[in-house]
């Protein structure tokens, strides 16, 4: 059979790409009515698009797994048909020979023409023996009926499964064709507006330049504090790569760490000192780890940020609608920082970072998947 865990792996990543696909369709149809062409409404259909390919790939990969699954169940109900009708043989041929016998000589005759004592015994004995095989033998044939009557059930359900899959497959290349429709017009729209476009690019770079500024800051001055008391700056234990808690209970990162040039916009090259994720409105922000407060900022274009320190390492929660928590406040991991707010294209997006010290770390690489 298809191994077991593969299989598990690929339904809960369908899942997982369902979940996703829904929310983001859900954002966008609530956020961007009005279809604005702005790098940040063109980035959130680019993510959509994003995951309904991927999930086209991992529909695609399950089907041709039922296929196999199918055939295999096929060739397992052949072989239990044919070993069931081997077994009825077997005992109709046995049930033949013992009528035969008991037309030339009863049981109780074979019993008591006995020699002996213990030949009777033996006799008896053997009598009990063939009984308790021919009652093996129906309730081998029973089992092999029952399991038959299950791997047909789940046959079926594969072929259902199939089916359902095939249905969704088309549904969702419909959709993709049409987002994908609608983010080639405002792609056009965009490119239309150049001066639009340089402006929106120029304030990105000026809120990240004034975001990085104020967080270094920050840094200095909590690092500054901890020397004054002569606590040393070390690793908290737990926190590793992909050990961190996800920030919110919803959400799919929409803009990824690094610098990335527009795939559609060969001029165009985006800097992100962490990620961005989009989520429900109103979504609760939650501290990735154990901690405490080393600072709430109001950063113009990024509304209140919060920066949470974890022995040599902090955490950036940017673009908070409003917050939960006050410097020097201790946190433990899971515990509410605050609100996520809209970004500047009236979408929900919360901007996550990761420093070691001064340096930006890839936060994708630390939150749990």
């Amino acid at each position: 059979m298809v191994g077991a865990q593969n299989t598990s792996r690929l339904q809960k990543q369908l899942q997982e790409n369902k979940r996703q696909i829904d929310l983001a369709r859900e954002v966008l149809s609530e956020t961007l009515a009005e279809k604005k062409a702005t790098l940040k409404t063109i980035s959130a259909y680019k993510s959509q698009i994003a995951l309904q390919e991927e999930a086209l790939l991992d529909m695609s990969l399950r089907m041709n797994e039922l296929e196999i699954e199918i055939e295999e169940a096929k060739e397992e109900i052949s072989g239990i048909t044919a070993e069931i009708k081997r077994l009825r043989e077997d005992f109709s041929e046995a049930l033949v020979k013992g009528y035969k016998n008991s037309k030339r000589m009863s049981k109780l005759h074979f019993v008591f023409m006995s020699n002996s004592f213990n030949q009777l015994l033996k006799r008896m004995e053997y009598l009990e023996r063939v009984l308790e095989f021919r009652k093996l033998q129906l309730a081998l044939i029973e089992e092999k009926l029952e399991e038959n009557s299950t791997k047909i059930h789940e046959l079926n359900a594969r072929y259902d499964n199939l089916e359902s899959l095939h249905t969704e497959r088309e549904s969702e290349t419909e959709a993709l064709k049409k987002d994908q429709e609608l983010y080639d017009d405002l792609v056009i729209k965009l490119k239309n507006k150049e001066v639009q476009l340089r402006e929106e690019l120029k304030k990105r770079d000026e809120l990240n330049q004034e975001l990085e500024k104020r967080i270094r800051e920050e840094i200095k001055k909590s690092e500054e504090r901890i020397e004054r008391r002569r606590v040393e700056t070390a690793a908290v234990s737990g926190f590793v790569r992909g050990g961190l808690q996800w920030p919110v209970n919803n959400g799919y990162i929409s803009e990824s760490f690094g610098r990335h040039k527009h795939h559609d916009f060969k001029n165009v090259t985006t800097q992100n000192n962490g990620i961005n994720i989009v989520c429900r409105a109103n979504s609760e922000i939650s501290c990735v780890f154990e901690g405490v407060v080393s600072a709430v900022m109001e950063v113009p274009g990024m509304q209140t940020t919060v920066l949470v320190k974890h022995g040599k390492y902090y955490s950036v929660y940017a673009n908070l609608a409003q917050s939960n928590v006050s410097g020097g406040q201790e946190l433990k991991q899971g515990d509410a920082i605050g609100v996520v707010g809209l970004n500047e294209s009236g979408i929900p997006e919360l901007h996550l970072e990761i420093w070691e010290g001064s340096t930006k770390l890839n936060p994708s690489l630390w939150i749990r998947k």
